[in-house]
């Protein structure tokens, strides 16, 4: 494993160095930030990060060298969708201004030869995953359900948080993970389920206000996405489990 250097002036010369020695055939980005038409890394809810490396030289020079390029994302601001740069720039609700005061859009230019846009990344590529276990006839890359429960749940009882809400819901990017250990998840109009850990089958719900999620956010120093949005809450475990309802809450800070 190798790792970026954290300033952003030594990169160059990083990417250089990474080819020279492991000389792939190819190399992918997985839901990696690319940089707008100005050099700037944002978030999708087009808040600019401090201190976020931009690794987009290293595909830049891959290209350069005729190493095949792979990039997948899911809003937009991630290294491969600079192949449909102009189309995202009119379709994303920060293609060509953000929620700062810097120039241009959150949308990257960073392009890919291949490009896999996704609804949640990295289910693009256990999508890849599974294409290659075809290929190569080895079940063992494809990731099932199973795998990933116990992957979540891990991170969950390690303390880990799901950064579209900054909670421990069993969920990824927003996406309502099932039924955990037997135990059946319930909600109210005013929460949704929260993931109590491993071997407890319980899920209680919480507050997911737009004064709860902020607070949770300033909490582990995160910026606060000011742009409101509508959405519909999940249904995981059935109508008759979870009422919902429409509200409007604060645009979480995601990838």
């Amino acid at each position: 494993m190798m790792t970026a250097p954290e300033q952003q002036e030594e990169i160059e010369d990083w990417a250089r160095k990474l080819l020279d020695e492991t000389r792939p055939k190819a190399i992918i980005s997985i839901e990696r930030l690319g940089p707008n038409e100005n050099g700037i890394v944002h978030y999708s809810t087009g808040v600019a990060p401090d201190n976020c490396v931009n690794i987009a030289p290293l595909f830049d020079q891959a290209s350069a060298r005729g190493i095949l390029t792979i990039g997948i994302g899911d809003n937009g601001n991630e290294i491969g969708f600079g192949r449909i740069h102009p189309f995202m720039q009119d379709f994303h609700p920060y293609g060509r201004e953000t929620q700062t005061d810097k120039p241009g859009g959150a949308v990257t230019v960073t392009a890919t030869d291949i490009f896999l846009p996704a609804s949640i990344s990295n289910w693009g590529a256990y999508g890849i995953a599974a294409m290659l276990g075809f290929l190569l006839k080895d079940k063992e890359l494809v990731q099932d359900p199973e795998l990933e429960k116990r992957i979540l749940r891990a991170c969950l009882d390690a303390g880990g948080w799901e950064m579209r809400y900054c909670s421990s819901r069993f969920i990824v990017d927003g996406a309502e993970g099932g039924k955990l250990d037997g135990g059946r998840a319930t909600a109210s109009r005013y929460g949704a389920p929260q993931y109590r850990g491993a071997g407890s089958g319980l899920i209680a719900w919480q507050d997911e206000s737009s004064e709860g999620l902020n607070r949770r956010k300033r909490g582990a120093g995160m910026p606060i996405a000011t742009a409101p949005r509508t959405m519909r809450w999940a249904e995981p475990f059935g109508r008759s489990a979870i009422p919902t309802t429409k509200k409007t809450i604060n645009s979480g800070v995601t990838t």
